[in-house]
């Protein structure tokens, strides 16, 4: 099933392959974080925003080349985490992470690390 979400870029419950995201291997199980967990995860990431079970956040890159680079350097480390991301970008250098936990059905302190971690990348290649 796909819908648009707010950034304009489509989401689906099957990978690009076509498998659903949670028959892929996954990582050992983590608690869905409650509201207020949320909430505060969020304090300590700025320009993160939380939209139903997803943390997003736009990065307004230099330009193509840098968006596509920046997406090429976060894709290794979602791997090494076995933890990936729905990317988007759109309007040539806009680049959208949207970070949920599929297995959990929600956001657990797994996409908030690795929202962390895109943020340091993100400071440390502007």
């Amino acid at each position: 099933m796909r819908s648009r979400n707010s950034t304009g870029c489509e989401s689906s419950d099957l990978s690009p392959r076509g498998i659903s995201r949670t028959a892929s291997r996954s990582p050992l199980p983590m608690a869905r974080l409650d509201d207020a967990a949320i909430a505060s995860a969020l304090q300590g990431l700025p320009g993160w925003w939380r939209e139903g079970d997803v943390l997003v956040r736009t990065y307004h890159r230099r330009d193509w080349a840098d968006a596509v680079t920046f997406l090429d350097r976060i894709a290794p480390e979602a791997d090494r985490r076995n933890h990936h991301p729905d990317v988007c970008i759109t309007g040539y250098r806009n680049v959208t992470v949207r970070l949920t936990s599929h297995d959990e059905r929600g956001i657990t302190q797994r996409d908030v690390n690795l929202a962390t971690w895109i943020e340091e990348l993100a400071a440390a290649s502007t």
